[in-house]
């Protein structure tokens, strides 16, 4: 929060003074802004304004409503190796987001205008992800490898109630970020399998959860057209 705090000192020092000379808006009724999501403040989880890209619109010169849609792609491989067993480890990771949100804005500042509103967020993460091992033996022998797989889908649900600020960094640019206090439900299917020499097996579970706590979202970057 460090971040933001500074970010705010630094804009409000700077050009609060001759944003008020000039009599220039934050933004007004009818204002359509592209927003794209910036580096979060932390890692918390609950997070209803989860990035991405997505538009901004003010319906009146206090309320906006807006929409983002982000998407998370992931490829990881690893080896790893022991005196007896070498192992290989891939995975793949696809995730996507929408989240949906509304805004009251209060106060009568031309630089920073605090709001207070309310956010959704739907997400969806597929994991695809295998891990092989290898054991040394005598050359003489057949060692075949043995794989186990795991196909995981996840699906959750968030809401949060948001107190945060939106900032003018220059004429028709600004930046936003807020304190969240929200709830995430999250349900998540996987299906295990386990093959190779007199191995075969596997199995599947559903598992189910719920979160509650205070958060931060990403930092959002507002441009109106």
């Amino acid at each position: 929060m460090r971040v933001l705090l500074v970010l705010l000192a630094l804009v409000l020092f700077t050009a609060d003074a001759e944003a008020q000379r000039r009599g220039q808006t934050l933004a007004r009724e009818g204002d359509l802004a592209l927003t794209v999501g910036l580096v979060g403040l932390d890692d918390l989880a609950l997070r209803p304004l989860d990035g991405g890209i997505g538009l901004r619109y003010r319906l009146t010169d206090r309320s906006v409503v807006g929409a983002s849609v982000g998407l998370t792609f992931a490829d990881r491989d690893q080896e790893n190796q022991s005196d007896n067993v070498e192992s290989f480890d891939e995975s793949d990771t696809f995730g996507s987001s929408v989240s949906l949100w509304t805004e009251r804005h209060v106060g009568r500042s031309r630089v920073v205008s605090p709001f207070i509103g309310l956010g959704a967020r739907a997400r969806f993460v597929r994991t695809d992800a295998s891990n092989t091992f290898e054991p040394s033996c005598d050359p003489t022998v057949s060692c075949p490898p043995v794989t186990r797989t795991l196909d995981a889908e996840t699906v959750s649900v968030g809401g949060a109630l948001l107190l945060g600020a939106e900032v003018k960094l220059a004429r028709g640019i600004t930046l936003g970020g807020a304190y969240t206090l929200g709830v995430d439900y999250s349900e998540t299917s996987r299906t295990t399998t386990v093959s190779g020499p007199d191995v075969a097996g596997g199995g599947s579970g559903t598992s189910k959860s719920w979160s509650y706590g205070v958060g931060t979202t990403d930092l959002s970057l507002s441009v109106y057209f």
